[in-house]
């Protein structure tokens, strides 16, 4: 097992790496109100952008797994790069915050402790320049995601884990109008009966 850092991959290599991408990230098109994964031409665009990196173990010449982390904030269109900016001035001055996008193994060889060593690839990376490492995760992953990251990073890097925010999704479930009550279908406000 190897874990190989890149910046730029080929079409030819990104097109290998695809049904990995797809395939590991199929569970979750269901789990979370919130997209969790890239389109084919998003996660095609990231393999083009040498401001995300991608660290990608091999096992006998196959990629098993991977990790997309950025290295500059505004290549993630999902966050606030100013909130990073304003909350880790100097760390976003000096180009020492990064964002972990995703990390997957491949179905066949997810028991194989990859995720560790991907994670522990990532870490290094992060800890050689006392940088920060940021990521969001879905509720459904809450906290199994977040306490792998840290008891891992933890083993190369004496570190300190902060949640910085939540999102919360509602649904509201309407059983019709409640008597008395009648809507304008043309669009405008719905008004009280006459009584």
């Amino acid at each position: 097992m190897q874990v190989t850092l890149l910046r730029d991959v080929g079409d030819a290599l990104a097109c290998r790496y695809w049904p990995l991408y797809d395939e590991a990230f199929a569970a979750l098109r269901t789990a979370s109100p919130c997209r969790q994964f890239l389109t084919e031409d998003e996660f095609m665009e990231e393999m083009a952008d040498p401001r995300i990196l991608k660290f990608v173990l091999w096992d006998d010449g196959e990629a098993v797994g991977m990790a997309l982390v950025a290295e500059d904030l505004s290549a993630v269109p999902w966050i606030s790069a100013d909130y990073f900016a304003a909350r880790f001035p100097l760390e976003y001055a000096e180009g020492r915050l990064f964002y972990f996008g995703a990390l997957l193994t491949a179905p066949h060889a997810r028991r194989n402790g990859n995720a560790k060593r991907l994670l522990a690839a990532l870490s290094e990376h992060v800890a050689t320049v006392d940088g920060i490492a940021a990521f969001d995760c879905a509720g459904v992953n809450v906290p199994y995601v977040p306490d792998l990251v840290a008891a891992i990073a933890d083993e190369v890097t004496d570190l300190d884990t902060e949640r910085i925010d939540a999102q919360h999704y509602y649904a509201y479930r309407t059983s019709g109008l409640k008597a008395g009550r009648r809507f304008a279908r043309t669009g405008q406000e719905a008004e009280p009966a006459p009584a």
